[in-house]
């Protein structure tokens, strides 16, 4: 029977190494895949950025000082109380960029697109500061709103029709992403919320939008509406816009959620592990006192029938 015992305890304490082996090399594996797509996540971000540097040095003028510019503001974030932003461009991303892009490359000027943004208004006046006056360098800063609040930024309740329209794509604020602070500012100036982008079949409705609407855009044409006076005719003109090719750059978002599903899930397991093998410590421990206890208790059995023996 102790012999018997002795094999079963011998094979439950086998079972227990094979098992804690094979956590710990999931957990190494799982470690690994996490490093690999946080390493791609970056990769992705940095090759976004790096091609609208790319964009920022070849279409503006003064591309060389906003490269400068956002060396030096990479190096001092410390500096400042607020958050500091990248030239504006950096951080927007078009949905449908092929098709969007130039709607609002019509829309939003050249000067916000390369334009650095403070949410603090002393940060804004130090940078202006620094990049101005101490570096010598041609860029522009301006002030955003840390506390935006998008849902002041809405169309109106007559527009909400247009959604019902079969050649409605939709309105400019809705073709950009970027952080709150950011697509705030630009909808206050540019009221990008107000202006909605039909297809080029809703040219035959332009007369009924001219009603209700001083700017939108019908396929390639943009169409502004102006009204001098109360009561005064309104005058459109109409152009043919094309693509600048600033904002055709954007994030792969469906690579990114992709990337964010699956680190979600890992870290998950990882968690999951962790609860499993702090279980089984805390089993182990009371294993191995139970087994002390159960010695114990032999080794006291084993002197009293020595003394009954003798």
């Amino acid at each position: 029977m102790k012999r018997v015992s002795c094999e079963i305890e011998g094979k439950d304490e086998f079972e227990e190494k094979v098992r804690k082996m094979t956590y710990e090399y999931e957990f190494k594996a799982l470690e690994i895949q996490l490093q690999d797509m946080q390493k791609e996540k970056e990769q992705l971000l940095q090759t976004r950025k790096n091609a609208k540097i790319s964009i920022l040095m070849k279409k503006f003028q003064n591309g060389r000082d906003i490269l400068k510019a956002m060396k030096w503001l990479e190096n001092n974030q410390d500096q400042f109380a607020g958050h500091v932003y990248d030239p504006l461009l950096i951080h927007i991303d078009v949905e449908n960029a092929t098709q969007n892009a130039k709607n609002l490359e019509n829309v939003i000027p050249i000067r916000d697109i390369q334009a650095f943004a403070a949410e603090n208004a002393n940060d804004a006046n130090m940078l202006m500061r620094q990049f101005r006056e101490v570096m010598n360098l041609k860029v522009i800063v301006v002030q955003v709103d840390p506390n935006a609040n998008m849902n002041q930024y809405q169309p109106e309740p007559r527009d909400v029709g247009h959604k019902n329209h079969q050649d409605f794509i939709g309105y400019l604020s809705n073709m950009i992403s970027c952080p709150d602070p950011i697509k705030a500012y630009l909808c206050k100036l540019y009221q990008l919320h107000r202006i909605p982008v039909f297809q080029a079949g809703a040219e035959r409705q332009v007369v009924k939008l001219v009603e209700s609407h001083r700017l939108f855009f019908v396929g390639n044409v943009r169409y502004s509406v102006t009204k001098l006076n109360y009561g005064s005719p309104t005058s459109t003109s109409s152009i043919l816009i094309t693509d600048r090719h600033i904002f055709q750059v954007s994030l792969d978002k469906a690579r990114l959620k992709s990337i964010d599903v699956t680190k979600a899930k890992i870290e998950s397991r990882l968690n999951n592990l962790n609860v499993e093998v702090n279980k089984r410590k805390v089993d182990q421990v009371d294993l191995e006192a139970k087994k002390k206890d159960v010695k114990y208790a032999r080794e006291k059995l084993r002197k009293i029938r020595e003394k009954l023996d003798s």
